[in-house]
């Protein structure tokens, strides 16, 4: 069973969001989000490349704004 197929990776990715928008609306955008996105995405998207079996390299290549966009939309892509 492939857990972190494509359809579970992103729902995996948006729903906490969505969740703690609802639930704590008032706290969610100054205090919940920056460490979102601090943690929370990196940590989902290398259990995806690793998933799909990008060696570190190209993980790391991914964050790189604009220069990583071809290992960034490998992990939407990939089966």
């Amino acid at each position: 069973m492939n857990i972190m197929n494509r359809i579970a990776f992103i729902i995996i990715l948006l729903l906490p969001f969505f969740l703690l928008g609802a639930i704590f609306p008032e706290i969610f955008p100054d205090k919940i989000l920056p460490y979102m996105i601090i943690f929370y995405i990196p940590a989902i998207s290398v259990i995806r490349m690793k998933k799909i079996g990008m060696s570190w390299k190209e993980i790391l290549i991914s964050f790189i704004p604009f220069y990583g966009l071809k290992n960034s939309y490998k992990v939407f892509t990939e089966k």
